[in-house]
């Protein structure tokens, strides 16, 4: 018990380390630094009784010499990251302002609102409780639209001057029309745009899985990327290690975030888990079920016989602990995998496949042993694509036609040519094209 209790503090600090020694916190910490070195500090102001918080960077206090400047960020990040390279040149001439807008940075509100206005009124009260009565505002695309309501309205008073930097301000309703046409995509509303769950499979974690989908896919659906119980940041206290059990939990994150009816994309593992969501932790919420190379069709004796091979334990196959393994699988995986070194791969395993090492035997355990949960197999109410390759060695083909068989009418099966077992990382263009087309209700 004592050395189990080691290595979990053990792996616990190997996490925080990894986690400080990441580019992106690091620099982060360097953008703090610049901050401090330029005379500002970090500040949270609360008001509407505690509802509504911002945090900015602001001088700790005002030296009459220099003139107030608020700089406002724009939709792309917060301010620090957007105003890196103005921070230093302007913290000399100016007292400076950097407030995060809301649910940007560390700002974050209870109220419903979600105006330019509100956004607006927020900053001109920071700046009120801070005791700036006189400043100018510079704001950046989004920021722009804040700072031009600042400047109209909610601070008209306080506001000396405005820069305004490629922000879209005097757009007509019929040029962003055009503007969003030409993006393909909705980039000012997304209210109507169907939601989209993507479960990732055994072999990672969900933005790793599904890298090449993100980008594509978030054109036309409000994505939504959980990573399953011990997978990323995702753990329970609870013994259950059933497929049940990780449909139950993936349905009540999605009825906590407020989503009513969304379609579901489950890929491997993760289409055990849509299957089951489907069929019942969320049957009357999921709208239409993709499955990709899942052997939700495999009979008990065959679902460890199908996975295995190599000569390899089935574990130490798919919880790799050296380089040379985590290459065997993806030649299990993929069609033509990728030549990685060696350093790249040990990283990989750091990363993907130390944290949860037990508890994910435990759950791969439950799988050979008990599938979906069901025997025999239930059928699914609605419409079913399913993907394969067809060069899937993990799960081979007949389990897709087993498959496909099973569901009757309600499904339709596409097979991909030359594509292994992962395919949405192999074929990435046709089966982004696939799921969309299936989604939106087009014909596949």
């Amino acid at each position: 018990m004592e050395k189990t209790s080691k290595k979990h503090h053990l792996d616990l600090l190997l996490y925080h380390l990894r986690r400080l020694l990441s580019p992106i916190t690091l620099k982060e910490l360097a953008l703090s630094l610049l901050l401090l070195l330029c005379g500002l500090y970090p500040l949270t102001l609360t008001f509407s009784g505690g509802a509504t918080k911002i945090h900015l960077w602001g001088p700790r206090r005002q030296r009459p010499d220099r003139p107030a400047l608020v700089l406002i960020h724009g939709f792309g990040g917060f301010s620090k990251w957007q105003f890196e390279r103005q921070i230093a040149p302007l913290s000399r001439r100016f007292d400076l302002y950097l407030p995060d807008l809301l649910f940007f940075g560390g700002s974050a509100t209870a109220d419903e609102n979600r105006s330019v206005e509100f956004q607006a009124r927020c900053v001109a009260e920071a700046m009120r409780k801070l005791g700036v009565e006189r400043y100018s505002v510079a704001g950046v695309s989004y920021g722009g639209f804040v700072a031009f309501r600042m400047a109209a309205s909610a601070a008209e008073k306080a506001v000396e001057r405005v820069v305004i930097i490629t922000a879209g301000i005097a757009a007509t309703a019929t040029e962003r029309r055009k503007m969003t046409a030409r993006e393909g995509r909705d980039v000012a509303e997304r209210r109507g745009r169907p939601a989209l769950l993507l479960i990732h499979g055994y072999g990672g974690f969900a933005k790793w899985q599904f890298e090449r989908q993100i980008v594509p896919l978030s054109r036309c659906f409000d994505l939504y990327l959980p990573d399953l119980v011990f997978f990323g940041g995702s753990e329970t206290a609870d013994g259950n290690r059933t497929v049940d059990f990780q449909a139950e939990c993936v349905a009540e994150a999605m009825r906590r975030v407020g989503v009513e009816r969304y379609s579901v994309v489950g890929m491997s593992y993760g289409g055990y888990v849509a299957f089951r969501m489907a069929a019942a932790a969320a049957a009357g919420e999921v709208e239409r079920v993709v499955i990709m190379a899942a052997g939700i069709a495999a009979p008990a004796e065959e679902r460890g016989m199908k996975a295995a091979g190599d000569g390899m334990d089935l574990v130490d196959l798919l919880l790799p602990e050296k380089a040379d393994d985590l290459r065997k699988l993806f030649r299990r995986c993929m069609h033509r995998p990728p030549w990685m070194p060696d350093f790249l791969l040990r990283d990989f395993i750091e990363i993907m496949f130390k944290d949860h090492r037990n508890e994910r035997i435990e759950l791969l355990k439950e799988l050979l042993t008990n599938g979906v949960g069901w025997d025999p197999l239930p059928l699914l109410k609605q419409e079913t694509l399913i993907l394969w390759g067809d060069k899937d060695i993990v799960f081979p083909l007949p389990l897709a036609y087993a498959l496909k068989r099973h569901l009757g009418g309600k499904a339709r099966l596409q097979v991909i040519e030359k594509a292994g077992h992962a395919l949405q990382i192999e074929k990435p263009l046709l089966v982004n094209n696939l799921i969309k087309r299936f989604i939106l209700q087009d014909v596949v």
